[in-house]
């Protein structure tokens, strides 16, 4: 008598290979999608000027120019986290050449004494190529920890505001993301000329009865003359080129 065959079980590995495959291309198209959400387009609308560091690379700023009439303005890094800025020099000197308006701005750290960072700013930055009022840039990554405490912040950014209105001759512009500035630094620094980031459609509010005068509203724009992202900042509650003008 024969033996019944068993009958082989069909496999559902290939189901599951083939569900695999088609989650991965899923995925691989939510990536692709994600990234031409995010890169940048061209535009030369809907701003006033812009603020560069090494990050830019080397700017083509007579092409920049030429493609940006409505530019008005350039802010340049003096000082960053690390220290000097390694294309400060080059880039407003080759900004100042096409007649713009150009400052300097200094990113302010809590690991490092007032007094030092004032004389890195001030032996590097020239106060006779000066348009604009310095910058100070406050914003979480000034912090070296969680332990550092508003009024320690405060009081710091306060004296090194001071410095530099006394070596200037004006008071410098703050710089800060919205929740940032009204997290920490507000309202102490509210009679002070204030330049809020915000990514966003809705313009930045601080708390208090200030308003901002400069928008930072994209950190991703693509301009001519400049191969990578680059920030976009617009005049708000009619603000102007006139209150950045050094005094």
């Amino acid at each position: 008598m024969k033996k019944k065959r068993k009958r082989k079980k069909k496999s559902n590995h290939k189901y599951i290979y083939w569900l695999l495959a088609l989650l991965l291309l899923a995925g691989g198209a939510a990536v692709a999608w994600k990234y031409l959400r995010k890169k940048p387009t061209p535009t030369n609308t809907h701003f006033d000027g812009i603020d560069v560091s090494h990050h830019q690379g080397t700017i083509q700023w007579a092409t920049l120019v030429d493609n940006n009439p409505n530019l008005q303005f350039v802010y340049v890094r003096a000082i960053g986290k690390k220290g000097r800025d390694r294309n400060y020099e080059k880039n407003i000197n080759r900004a100042r050449r096409q007649d713009l308006m150009v400052g300097s701005y200094h990113f302010f750290v809590m690991n490092k004494s007032v007094g030092l960072q004032f004389s890195q700013f001030v032996d590097l930055v020239d106060k006779e190529k000066q348009d604009l009022r310095p910058v100070i840039d406050v914003e979480k990554l000034s912090l070296t920890n969680n332990r550092d405490k508003d009024a320690h912040l405060k009081d710091s950014v306060m004296k090194f505001a001071q410095k530099l209105e006394e070596h200037f001759g004006c008071k410098p512009v703050i710089y800060s993301n919205e929740h940032f500035y009204n997290q920490r630094l507000a309202p102490t620094f509210n009679r002070y000329p204030l330049w809020i980031a915000k990514y966003k459609k809705e313009q930045p509010r601080v708390k208090g009865d200030a308003k901002p005068i400069l928008w930072q509203r994209s950190e991703r724009g693509c301009l001519s003359g400049i191969r990578k992202r680059v920030d976009l900042d617009k005049f708000i509650n009619d603000g102007s080129i006139e209150d950045l003008l050094m005094d």
